[in-house]
């Protein structure tokens, strides 16, 4: 299981330069969005490069078929998997569902999902994609969804104010820092769950200009807010 979801990882992290990297780990838990508190001090350039030296799964990390591992390059190297095992348990249900004959679902995990046949009016399953306002919960737009995954990522709900600064929870491993374009929202719909979720937060870190020329070339259906 640990071997399909890395391959899924790495995957995109080909396709998005690096932004979706599952050693981000250091930099995250350096900006606030781990152990270190919020409220203590922006990290120092310093502090960034010595975290910058543990990040970069296409060099870091390892994956081998024959025999099957996984191989770090140095010792603190670690995997963070929270930006697209979600979507791997969601397919995991699915495959369970569709292995005892079961033709009509919705399985959603933390707003992530995949959806199979229709509903019970008939149709297609209607997914609500929220507004980037985690002070309304109003929704943005509704997208028929029958067999495919759906994933959201945004900054809208997790970020960090210092010094009137605002500071959001993607960090951009090829600079780690957070990142600062505009975008705020990015859903996906893909084959599975698994690759809905990396995908989403991949363009989220890419941001819609970089981010759209991407999912033109690769034939990605997004949405960006």
């Amino acid at each position: 299981e640990l071997a399909q979801v890395m391959q899924a990882s790495n995957q995109s992290n080909g396709m998005s330069g690096g932004r979706f990297d599952v050693t981000v780990a250091p930099l995250i838990n350096l900006w606030g969005f781990g152990p270190k508190k919020p409220g203590e001090p922006i990290p120092s350039d310093d502090e960034i490069a010595t975290a910058l030296e543990d990040v970069g799964q296409a060099t870091l990390l390892t994956l081998s078929s024959d025999p099957l591992t996984l191989t770090k390059g140095r010792p603190g190297v670690t995997v963070n998997l929270s930006a697209i095992a979600k979507g791997y348990g969601i397919d995991a249900v699915a495959a369970t569902l569709d292995a005892n004959g079961v033709e009509r679902y919705l399985v959603e995990i933390g707003g992530d999902l995949v959806a199979k046949g229709e509903n019970a009016e008939g149709a297609p399953w209607s997914i609500g994609i929220e507004s980037p306002d985690a002070s309304q919960e109003t929704i943005e737009k509704i997208v028929p969804v029958s067999d495919l995954g759906l994933a959201t990522s945004g900054d809208y709900r997790n970020y960090i104010e210092e010094d009137g600064i605002r500071y959001s929870h993607i960090i951009d491993p090829t600079t780690g820092r957070p990142i600062t374009h505009k975008t705020s929202s990015v859903t996906v719909l893909a084959d599975n769950a698994m690759m809905a979720d990396g995908l989403a937060t991949a363009l989220l870190a890419l941001g819609v200009d970089d981010g759209m020329a991407l999912a033109e070339s690769e034939g990605i259906a997004v949405f960006f807010i």
